[in-house]
């Protein structure tokens, strides 16, 4: 039940976080949802991975591996 709650917040606040994006404003709601469903399921995702790897880097070390990665979901959602 809180995996859910957390997963379902996640996604509100990239939704709101995605339709604030200009480049993203020509978006329909539907791609935004789908883009937001996309990326905080691989945060969530890369958060859960972090966590099993035990600490092995630091969680600012992951983010900077993780958040390119993440930038090309943003910048295919702005070209289509």
């Amino acid at each position: 039940m809180i995996e859910a709650r957390i997963k379902e917040q996640l996604r509100a606040e990239v939704r709101r976080w995605l339709a604030e994006r200009p480049e993203l404003r020509r978006q329909s709601a539907r791609r935004l949802d789908v883009a937001a469903t996309l990326l905080s399921w691989s945060i969530y995702g890369a958060a859960l991975e972090w966590r099993k790897q035990g600490g092995q880097q630091s969680a600012e070390q992951f983010a900077d591996e993780v958040v390119p990665l993440l930038t090309v979901t943003v910048t295919a959602a702005s070209q289509a």
